[in-house]
């Protein structure tokens, strides 16, 4: 008979730890995970991978029942006993010994590196704070205009990733983002602030300063677009003319969902390459016609609710009409 942990007496440590996990999805704590997850200098892979085929009879913990169970298996190696399921029967209505982990907030950070690096770009993973250490940017007006007759502001921009200053204009920054926007059509890119070449006093350069670094900011801080080449070179290079010569880099890039022109490379890394295009074709198709399905939903909708409140609106005239009617019954005299 399977072994119930749950109506002895739970360490604090235990419903913390389920429950932080639970918030990622307990289903995705699999031997992969698991073992990486806990591992130390007394909870050897080895230990960790023994535990586990003791307690989980499936791909993945499915209860926290289970949970439990390994958890107080933990505790026991670490005590010098061997891993025995066996063992907890002792813990039927008693409290469960508490293993020696790392830190809480240690644990979900690691068990977000893992996700993240095993469930690849597909799902997110990140928290605020990851986003923020991505990159930091920082944006500043260059003191004096540049240019022998017509004169022009540039700016400075600063990558704490790169550890590295270039200058930049701001036909630059156009330049950057046409090419973004030919690779990622499908996302949302942020907007450049506009372009003006008359009465251009401080407070615009000023306005336009921050908004040049909040786009930076918001495209160096996006787990996957902060990684593409493009930015990186606009964030290093030092040459002169970073639009032109990043236009002529990169002028064969093709979106994100295309497949790559023909090159040299071995028949098995055309194919296997072709996977990978058909399997990410696949996917937008499937999200093209799942939007397309909400779109005519939220059609109808907007359908029904625009008769609803016109029949309200008709109601409304008709109760109007029913006041008018007794208001002359009320004020009628005439004697019958």
């Amino acid at each position: 008979m399977p072994v119930d942990l749950s109506t002895g007496s739970i360490p604090p440590i235990y419903r913390n730890l389920f429950e932080m996990i639970n918030l990622h999805g307990i289903d995705k704590l699999t031997l992969a995970v698991f073992v990486p997850l806990f591992e130390s200098n007394t909870l050897t892979q080895t230990i960790l991978n023994q535990i586990w085929t003791a307690v989980i009879k499936t791909n993945s913990i499915s209860s926290r029942n289970d949970f439990y169970k390994c958890l107080a298996l933990m505790a026991l190696v670490q005590q010098g006993k061997n891993v025995d399921e066996k063992l907890l029967d002792n813990y039927v209505n008693r409290e469960l010994p508490i293993p020696t982990l790392d830190a809480l907030n240690e644990l979900e950070d690691r068990l977000i590196r893992i996700l993240r690096s095993d469930q690849g770009k597909t799902t997110l993973c990140f928290r605020y704070g990851d986003l923020c250490s991505l990159d930091t940017i920082q944006v500043n007006v260059a003191p004096e205009k540049k240019g022998v007759i017509i004169r022009h502001f540039e700016y400075e921009v600063t990558s704490m990733h790169y550890k590295n200053k270039v200058s930049r204009r701001y036909n630059d920054f156009v330049a950057l983002h046409e090419l973004l926007s030919l690779k990622y059509p499908f996302r949302i890119i942020p907007q450049l602030p506009p372009k003006k070449t008359v009465n251009v006093d401080k407070e615009f350069i000023e306005e336009r300063r921050r908004s040049l670094k909040r786009y930076l900011q918001i495209l160096c801080r996006h787990p996957t677009i902060c990684e593409i080449e493009i930015i990186k070179f606009f964030l290093t290079f030092q040459g002169t003319s970073c639009g032109d010569n990043m236009k002529a880099t990169f002028k064969n890039t093709l979106d994100e969902f295309s497949c790559e022109p023909p090159t040299s490379s071995s028949s098995i890394d055309r194919i296997e390459r072709h996977e990978e295009d058909s399997t990410g074709i696949r996917m937008f198709r499937i999200s093209e016609t799942h939007i397309s399905f909400l779109y005519q939903q939220f059609s109808q909708i907007r359908t029904y609710l625009k008769n609803i409140n016109e029949r309200n609106f008709k109601t409304a005239d008709e109760y109007l009409a029913i006041e008018k009617s007794l208001q002359l019954i009320s004020t009628d005299s005439t004697r019958i």
